[in-house]
């Protein structure tokens, strides 16, 4: 009896998207924790993000590398944000309430480019780009981290499309 999955399956792409959602996780670690240096681990999630698409693209894409990479963005650009955000500024209902607002719409925006159908363009700002908004603000203005969660969510799931940069 096999005890565990067939770890070798796993491909660069994978474990960069592991890497990606391991930065998530220590951000949300160090955040809860207090330590200010939190937000860089969402820095180095984005860079594990580009270099995971970077891969993919040269190789062939798989079912299961793709959504690898969608809970990764989860842990990485929807939920560590939120702790980072909050955790620079004092807690209040209304940052609980921008926080929930954030991650339901960074679900699905993340949900809906799994299953867009256009391959040049983005629907609404990328949750690594509405992440990287929300906490650079969040360290320049603390006191207005709720805000800042808001208009990044809200962003992420408006209608307007935005050609996808060829990187």
């Amino acid at each position: 009896m096999q005890l565990f999955q067939d770890l070798r399956s796993i491909e660069l792409k994978d474990w960069l998207s592991l890497a990606n959602a391991a930065c998530g996780a220590a951000g949300i670690v160090l955040a809860s924790a207090g330590f200010g240096e939190a937000s860089a681990y969402v820095v180095f999630a984005v860079l594990f993000d580009y270099l995971d698409g970077k891969v993919a693209r040269r190789n062939k894409a798989t079912p299961f590398g793709k959504e690898l990479d969608s809970l990764a963005d989860a842990v990485s650009f929807v939920a560590a944000p939120v702790v980072v955000v909050i955790s620079m500024a004092a807690f209040n209902w209304l940052a609980l309430l921008a926080g929930i607002v954030y991650c339901c719409c960074g679900v699905l925006r993340l949900a809906w480019f799994n299953i867009q159908k256009e391959e040049k363009v983005f629907y609404g700002i990328p949750s690594p780009a509405a992440a990287a908004t929300a906490i650079a603000l969040g360290i320049a203005v603390p006191a207005l981290g709720w805000l800042w969660l808001l208009l990044a969510g809200i962003a992420m799931v408006t209608a307007i499309k935005i050609r996808k940069p060829q990187l």
